[in-house]
């Protein structure tokens, strides 16, 4: 069994521990805000929280990323030096855009959305940032030196606490503002942690000399802060311009349909969590064979999880909606799931693109497809929405996510000589095509629908596990058998 798949098996089993956990208590605080705090104004929540995404986006400066290529491991040389220029520069951005959008928030909630009642949460999130920028680089440090069992404990507590902080304030001031204040004070909890955490790494920053390596970090960073926000387009373009171009509670609708297909990126985002210290660590050490291996590895059993995911969704949609409350039970929202999970699992599918790209020094080609990405997605956005409204939102993340994924996967063809869809992935897109199109078309009543849509997932999940191989199988044991550790250890 090859040692880099061992480390993705083992890194993965905690970070989807981890993302288990907060995806699941997220969820929980999904349902108390929409139940309470109904369509409007869970649809001004979503709308500050999309734009504070935005800043805190620019904050981050690309810096996690930056913090992944040099710190991965024994680190980069000079990577003490580098992890406190990393650190001056995120505080210094964190203040200044909390600064700029707090000041801001009056004149950009009347502005681009005439919504009057989004400038309380607004700022309030805006102050949040002083907490949410530092947590997310101490977390990136942790990530970079794979303490996993860490990430864990803390994002569990910053989830849990969410959920606790609004429950206590909605008895007072069930709105917006309460879900707001509940999000920060989460945050100033799980940085404390965070930060008591950060004592156990054995790389220490080094403040000086801070301008001879300021410039090797603003070289590499300048172009992933464009290309973060490929992703950020994916969760929260599509809401802001629902904003400006519908009102609250279309933007209401889409981030209740959104936070559930996000359920589909949990797998994958574990194991690309693990994935992308091996990859930097295997393009310096010019390990190749690496690379591909734990590629094909994670792409082709995400892409398998995923698409039976995405089957299950069409049978159990509208009843997983519903919990929320019936007025987000709508055919439309429904449509709108549809969609947005056929996307992920298209992008989980193709396989890590866009993360071996940044850690094989492919930044500038990132920054090119993100550029091509955002700008099709806007364009899209614009004109689907004016037409079909939610689900012309969408559709539009659908087109455009494609599109990107297949000029990444053209560029590490290109650029690491390797081919990432093999023939094993293409059967594994038909097959989900199939069973996909067989529960979804056939008329039928929803009860019948939903036991299909299960049958259908469960054949294919045999099917599978029928033909793996003797290494895969002891791959995927050992992964079961390392999540219940973690998973033990965690809830004890």
């Amino acid at each position: 069994m090859s040692i880099v798949i061992q480390r993705i098996v083992r890194g993965g089993a905690g970070f989807l521990t981890a993302n288990l956990i907060r995806k699941g208590l997220g969820f929980v605080f999904v349902v108390a805000a929409g139940s309470i705090l109904g369509v409007k104004q869970f649809g001004i929540l979503a709308l500050a929280l999309s734009i504070i995404a935005v800043a805190q986006n620019l904050a981050v400066f690309g810096l996690p990323n930056t913090i992944q290529r040099f710190l991965s491991g024994e680190g980069e040389e000079d990577a003490q030096a580098l992890y406190g220029t990393i650190q001056i520069v995120g505080l210094v951005a964190s203040v200044v855009c909390c600064g700029i959008f707090y000041w801001a928030a009056p004149w950009i909630s009347s502005t681009f959305f005439s919504e009057p009642l989004l400038t309380a949460p607004f700022r309030i999130l805006a102050f949040g940032m002083l907490f949410g920028v530092p947590y997310t680089l101490v977390r990136s440090v942790l990530q970079a030196q794979e303490a996993v069992g860490l990430i864990v404990k803390a994002d569990a507590l910053q989830t849990a606490s969410k959920v606790v902080f609004f429950l206590m304030l909605a008895i007072f001031v069930p709105s917006a503002v309460a879900a707001a204040w509940a999000i920060v004070l989460s945050l100033v909890v799980s940085l404390g942690l965070a930060l008591w955490y950060l004592r156990r790494v054995t790389i220490r920053p080094v403040f000086a000399p801070l301008r001879r390596h300021l410039g090797t970090v603003l070289r590499y960073s300048t172009p992933l802060a464009i290309v973060s926000f490929g992703p950020l387009v994916v969760h929260q373009a599509d809401r802001l311009m629902l904003g400006a171009l519908a009102d609250a509670s279309a933007v209401g609708l889409y981030a209740l349909a959104s936070s559930l297909a996000v359920v589909l990126g949990t797998l994958h985002n574990s194991l690309v969590s693990v994935f992308m210290p091996i990859a930097s660590q295997a393009y310096r050490n010019k390990a190749s064979d690496d690379i591909e291996a734990s590629y094909l590895f994670i792409s082709k059993w995400i892409g398998l999880a995923n698409g039976l995911l995405l089957i299950v969704f069409v049978g159990l949609g509208h009843e997983v909606l519903s919990i929320v409350g019936q007025e987000f039970a709508t055919t439309e929202s429904y449509h709108v799931l549809l969609m947005l999970t056929a996307f992920y699992f298209f992008a989980t599918w193709v396989g890590p693109t866009g993360a071996l790209l940044r850690m094989s020094d492919g930044q500038h080609v990132e920054l090119i497809n993100t550029v091509v990405f955002i700008a099709a997605n806007v364009i899209l956005n614009y004109f689907l929405i004016t037409w079909l409204g939610v689900f012309g939102a969408a559709l539009a993340t659908l087109c455009s996510g494609i599109l990107l994924n297949v000029l990444q996967v053209i560029e590490i063809v290109y650029r690491n000589k390797f081919l990432p869809v093999t023939w094993k992935h293409v059967e594994i897109l038909v097959i989900i095509a199939v069973g996909f199109c067989l529960c979804l078309f056939i008329d039928m009543g929803p009860s019948v629908r939903a036991v299909l849509s299960v049958l259908v997932a469960g054949a294919i999940g045999l099917y599978a596990v029928y033909t793996m191989t003797d290494t895969e199988k002891r791959l995927v044991k050992s992964f079961a058998t390392k999540m219940r550790t973690r998973f033990r250890l965690t809830v004890l």
